[in-house]
């Protein structure tokens, strides 16, 4: 199983949980939250932390999908976003990321995913982790804003893995160096 971000956060629970499913598993920047921002979450607490998320869901406006005119325009938004991509592979991406609507092209992904109910991440992902057995490789892109697993030590968890830092990357370290990403890969597996 490879995994990127909040899917290897979701991969990483189901190899804990469903063992025999699973022979290799890839995390790409997936170990979720800093140590940080646990602490934070644990200095607040559970109800302020509920409190805030339902004061954020009901200040949300009724937001419509954003439409962009052309596939071009979904590369230049991309590009914008993250600037380590390639002109190429902006392309690429753009014409699999989005999916034509009546005045142009919507993103295809669920607006829904990024609404985490207040828990979801608090419970803490070694839980999870210390139970992986099979072997783990955990991608870290040197330029991202997550944490280095090693030297926060959230590496050390996971009973069998290997990690690899991939330079020039940021958390989209498959887009930003897809070739080193690539051959880190298929060397692990």
């Amino acid at each position: 199983m490879v995994a990127h971000s909040l899917g290897g956060n979701v991969m990483a629970r189901f190899s804990a949980v469903f063992p025999e499913k699973v022979t290799k598993l890839v995390l790409v920047e997936g170990l979720g939250p800093s140590l940080e921002a646990y602490a934070d979450w644990r200095r607040q607490g559970p109800v302020q932390r509920t409190r805030a998320w339902i004061d954020m869901q009901r200040a949300a406006p009724d937001k419509s999908p954003r439409v962009f005119a052309s596939i071009a325009e979904v590369q230049t938004r991309l590009m914008k976003a993250n600037t380590r991509v390639s002109v190429e592979w902006a392309l690429h991406l753009a014409q699999h990321a989005v999916r034509p609507c009546a005045h142009g092209y919507v993103w295809k992904h669920d607006p829904l995913v990024s609404a985490f109910p207040p828990e979801d991440f608090a419970l803490e992902g070694s839980l999870f982790w210390k139970e992986i057995a099979m072997p783990t490789l955990l991608v870290q892109g040197a330029e991202s804003w997550t944490t280095n697993p090693e030297s926060d030590g959230r590496a050390a968890h996971f009973r069998d893995r290997r990690t690899v830092v991939i330079e020039g990357a940021g958390h989209w370290v498959q887009h930003d160096q897809f070739e080193n990403f690539i051959a880190s890969l298929q060397a692990f597996l």
